[in-house]
C-alpha cells in the first residue's frame, strides 16, 4: 500500500513537471500566444516600475488624518488639478464656517446654562441663610419649652 502511495505521489510530481516543461516550451516558441503573453508581462512590469518610481519619489510619507478626511470629503476619482483644489477649498471653507457657527451657538448655550446655575446657586444660598436664621430663632424657643416641661 505504501509503495502504491509513493508511486502515486511520484506520478503526480512527474505530471506536474511535464506540464511545466510543455508550458515553458510553448512560450519559448515565437507563436502569437507567446508574443502576446510576453508583451503583457512586459507591460505589467513597466507599470510596476512606474508605480515604484512614484512611491520612491514620495519618500517615507504617510497621510495625516486631515489629508485622509479631505480625501473622504472630496473623493479622488479625477486628477488633482486646479478645479479639484478650488472645490476642496470651498468645501473646507464651508465646513469651517458651519463649525464656527455651531461652536458660537454652543458657547451661547453654555453661557446661558452658566448664568442659570449661578442664579440657582444664589437662590439656594438665600434659602439656606433664611433657614439658618429661622433655626437660630427656634432654638431658644425649644430650650425654653424643654425647661417648662
Amino acid at each position: 500500500m505504501e509503495k502504491l502511495l509513493s508511486l502515486q505521489q511520484l506520478t503526480s510530481k512527474v505530471v506536474s513537471a511535464c506540464t511545466g516543461i510543455l508550458h515553458l516550451e510553448s512560450l519559448r516558441n515565437n507563436t502569437a500566444d507567446a508574443v502576446s503573453v510576453n508583451n503583457n508581462l512586459l507591460h505589467l512590469l513597466g507599470q510596476c516600475e512606474q508605480n515604484l518610481v512614484v512611491v520612491e519619489a514620495a519618500g517615507p510619507y504617510s497621510l495625516t488624518s486631515a489629508e485622509k478626511n479631505l480625501a473622504k470629503m472630496l473623493p479622488l476619482n479625477q486628477a488633482v488639478d486646479l478645479s479639484w483644489l478650488q472645490s476642496a477649498e470651498n468645501q473646507v471653507s464651508n465646513q469651517i464656517i458651519s463649525s464656527t457657527t455651531l461652536l458660537a451657538n454652543e458657547k451661547n448655550k453654555q453661557a446661558a446654562a452658566f448664568l442659570s446655575i449661578k442664579a440657582a446657586t444664589a437662590d439656594l444660598r438665600a434659602m439656606l441663610t433664611a433657614h439658618h436664621s429661622l433655626m437660630s430663632s427656634v432654638r431658644p424657643l425649644l430650650r425654653t419649652l424643654s425647661k417648662v416641661d
